[in-house]
């Protein structure tokens, strides 16, 4: 009998200890995994940033495919919400997820309610490096003062972490697979003054290739004739367009200013503020780099202040809109 008591009172004095331990176990959570990504991180950061795109990598979805899924608000970015349904009678699931804090580019805020489990925050964080990006994914929950779910808590990193690098890897895996073989890389970067010799016309659009042709050619033997030394790689500036009208205007950097003739106009371009889109890729699915620079712009809120340009590298191939090409497009923005 005596032994059956210290028995009881060992394990009650357990009980006790590992209930003490747990009150000064921590109320919060974390779990965070790291993954490099050869994908440009505007990829990787639209597939985070637009909720719908979460069922297509994020493991909550992998794993139970029969699901109801309805968005509300936004499509993408602060406040867009995604709530899902299980319509699997064996595992009733359901929970919404929202975007709290899009900060383009860099880092977004979310948090995931899941039904009759809590919620939960959450953060992804992108950085650029030599040939990809830097994606960390950190999640953290509130686990509240029983003692009991903090013992739990210091098994949370072995639980919940190959969930999220199961999600990078499926992250990763969209990315890649949403990647165009056309190259677009956005910067901001301060263009330096030039002075340009340029002819400015209206084309249809249709003729563009053969008109701007024209226009190089007439200012090049322009410059041959003048003896002038040429500054930099021909552009185009687009001062309005339409459907059926593209007004333009050519021109190739020199060193000095001349006068101008009525042909050939002189003129010297400001420093100018640009964010910058490197294009390679065939000029006729040029398109893509300007739905790029667009989006760069609405993410980060950026007003454009005057007309953009195009500039064509050496060997661009800009004869032939189908061979491949180098081109950066330039918008001017405050």
């Amino acid at each position: 009998m005596k032994i059956l008591r210290r028995i009881l009172a060992f394990i009650l004095l357990l009980v006790l200890t590992l209930v003490c331990i747990g009150f000064l176990l921590p109320q919060r959570v974390n779990v965070e995994r790291t993954a490099f990504m050869n994908v440009k991180r505007s990829l990787i950061y639209s597939q985070v940033n637009e909720p719908s795109k979460w069922k297509s990598w994020a493991p909550w979805f992998q794993d139970n495919l029969l699901l109801k899924i309805e968005k509300f608000g936004p499509t993408q970015g602060n406040e867009s919400v995604l709530l899902w349904q299980s319509r699997n009678s064996s595992r009733p699931e359901s929970g919404k997820l929202i975007i709290l804090s899009s900060n383009a580019y860099d880092s977004i805020v979310f948090e995931m309610d899941f039904t009759g489990y809590g919620k939960t925050s959450g953060i992804f964080r992108f950085a650029d490096s030599a040939s990809g990006t830097n994606v960390s994914w950190k999640l953290e929950s509130e686990i509240g003062k029983n003692p009991v779910s903090r013992w739990f808590g210091l098994f949370t990193n072995r639980m919940v972490g190959p969930d999220l690098e199961k999600g990078l890897r499926g992250l990763l895996k969209i990315s890649l697979a949403s990647r165009n073989s056309d190259n677009v890389v956005i910067s901001e970067v301060m263009v330096p003054e030039r002075v340009i010799l340029s002819v400015r016309d209206t084309c249809d659009p249709r003729n563009l290739s053969a008109k701007t042709g024209k226009m190089f050619r007439k200012i090049s033997g322009f410059i041959k004739q003048k003896g002038l030394k040429v500054a930099g790689n021909p552009l185009t500036i687009y001062h309005s367009f339409s459907r059926d009208i593209f007004d333009i205007e050519s021109a190739i950097p020199v060193c000095t200013v001349i006068n101008e003739t009525r042909d050939v106009k002189c003129r010297i371009l400001p420093v100018q503020k640009a964010v910058r889109a490197c294009y390679s890729g065939s000029y006729d699915k040029i398109s893509i780099a300007y739905e790029e620079i667009q989006k760069y712009l609405n993410d980060k809120y950026l007003s454009v202040s005057g007309p953009g340009w195009e500039v064509y590298q050496p060997g661009s191939g800009r004869e032939s809109d189908t061979m491949p090409s180098q081109t950066d497009i330039y918008y001017p923005v405050k």
